[in-house]
């Protein structure tokens, strides 16, 4: 599930100068076979690296297809 989208463009356009959060060190390590993205992981959501911005999501289930790109790191977790 994804939120964070300002309904109101003068906020979007507040939040957007003050530029992007730099992606977090990604500690799942996917690709050693290391944790999986597992249901309830709270993440900025992100269209490259380096771009995240006012969005999050957090997992409706474990997922394998999750934690793969830098900007999908755990930061939390929602009890769901």
């Amino acid at each position: 599930a994804q939120f964070g989208v300002p309904g109101d463009p003068a906020t979007t356009r507040l939040w957007d100068s003050k530029g992007q959060i730099p992606d977090d060190h990604q500690w799942l390590d996917l690709e050693k076979g290391g944790k999986k993205f597992k249901k309830g992981y709270l993440s900025f959501a992100g269209a490259a690296p380096n771009t995240r911005k006012t969005e999050l999501f957090f997992a409706l289930s474990d997922s394998a297809h999750l934690g793969k790109s830098p900007w999908e790191v755990p930061i939390g977790h929602v009890a769901v």
